[in-house]
């Protein structure tokens, strides 16, 4: 199934965000979201941008993006990491907003070889931005296992747990009753809405709002994902099959505390052991602090100390310990 329905990643640009759409939550991630109606349907395109300079909301935003949008006038390292994080999680769809052609060949050569190698550059223009926007279309899986992924959670009055978030995969009913992992918790939800109107049933790439029975707010955080039962694991310790960043100067070795991201999760844990396969890749054994929601062969980032770039490198989960 082909959705307009997309959540666009803006970077390197805090004012850019304000001229797409309708503001939405903010805290150390910025939400906006614009309807487009036409005869015959409506397309939603939601936006979201990191508003502080960690780790965290950085690998979040990315995480919850289909398009990333560069927006920038200047080369500095912090637009070199947002490169690095972006190619790390292989979103191959996107635009790079700049007024300069001496940055714009800058940028060419910096992505030659990477995820980004095809973003469209453009001048930096809402209007043309949106334009384009609108033209795109995504694949999404309608058909497979349901699965919403977390990233606001709050408690109203009269209604109860409220949480919101995007609908990643498959179709989500009114009254189904799923699991929230990594906490195992059972769930039936209540009602869904969708651009504050109630809907029975939300479809892939949709944003939502959900009220849920069965859990609490303190039970809930952001990358937790409300899927089908023994959809997918859940634990603390896992092994990887790492790919380094060539750019990362830390160590990369037995008993390193680190970042783990998987999806919205970013969760410190520890390396238990390593294997050396050769110059750039490594097979980890590692356990996190928290239980963790994954797939075996899901993507994972690895963000190391604080010294940009962060991003240390990514792969793939092989398997639970």
């Amino acid at each position: 199934m082909k959705t307009g329905d997309i959540t666009i990643g803006i970077f390197g640009d805090e004012s850019l965000i304000k001229s797409l759409g309708k503001k939405g939550n903010i805290n150390d991630i910025a939400l906006y979201s614009f309807e487009h109606t036409f005869p015959g349907g409506s397309k939603v395109h939601s936006f979201v941008s990191p508003k502080s300079e960690k780790i965290t909301p950085l690998l979040q935003a990315i995480g919850m993006s289909d398009i990333c949008v560069i927006s920038t006038e200047t080369l500095t390292k912090e637009l070199g990491e947002t490169i690095i994080a972006i190619d790390a999680a292989a979103i191959k769809q996107g635009f790079i907003l700049t007024n300069s052609d001496e940055i714009k060949n800058q940028i060419t050569q910096i992505i030659k070889g990477t995820n980004l190698e095809k973003y469209e550059f453009l001048p930096k223009d809402a209007e043309i931005l949106k334009e384009k926007l609108f033209e795109i279309e995504i694949e999404k899986d309608e058909n497979a296992d349901v699965s919403v992924t977390i990233d606001n959670s709050f408690l109203v009055k009269s209604v109860g747990t409220v949480i919101l978030g995007y609908v990643t995969n498959g179709t989500l009913k009114e009254h189904d009753e799923l699991v929230v992992q990594p906490s195992n918790k059972d769930v039936t939800i209540k009602s869904i809405q969708s651009q504050d109107k109630n809907v029975k049933i939300a479809n892939a790439g949709k944003r939502v709002g959900l009220s849920l029975k069965g859990a609490k707010v303190d039970e809930l955080r952001r990358g937790f994902i409300i899927t089908k039962k023994d959809s997918i694991k859940e634990g603390t310790k896992i092994a990887l099959e790492l790919k380094r960043n060539k750019y990362y100067k830390g160590d990369i070795k037995e008993g390193m505390k680190f970042s783990l991201n998987i999806g919205l999760q970013v969760i410190q844990a520890k390396i238990i052991s390593i294997e050396t396969v050769d110059e750039t890749n490594y097979k980890l054994s590692v356990e996190a602090e928290k239980s963790m929601a994954y797939k075996i062969n899901g993507k994972f980032i690895f963000a190391g100390d604080n010294t940009i770039p962060r991003i240390a490198g990514n792969g793939v989960i092989i398997e639970n310990l």
